[in-house]
């Protein structure tokens, strides 16, 4: 993703292919500012839920 996710904001990650099926390894991760390491992925398109205290968001990326 090459970028910090939610830098000094505790968080949930949750990893999911097309079928909305959860990436075992990627799967409920917590952390403050993490970089995902996708480099073992698929190419593919993939989302990425992320949960914390105040709300959530789904965002969309490919990897090539």
């Amino acid at each position: 993703m090459g970028g910090k996710v939610c830098e000094g904001i505790k968080s949930t990650l949750k990893l999911l292919s097309l079928r909305g099926t959860a990436c075992p390894d990627y799967f409920g991760r917590e952390g403050r500012g993490e970089v995902l390491d996708v480099s073992g992925l698929a190419a593919g398109m993939y989302f990425i839920e992320m949960k914390w205290k105040s709300g959530s968001v789904v965002k969309k990326f490919v990897k090539e």
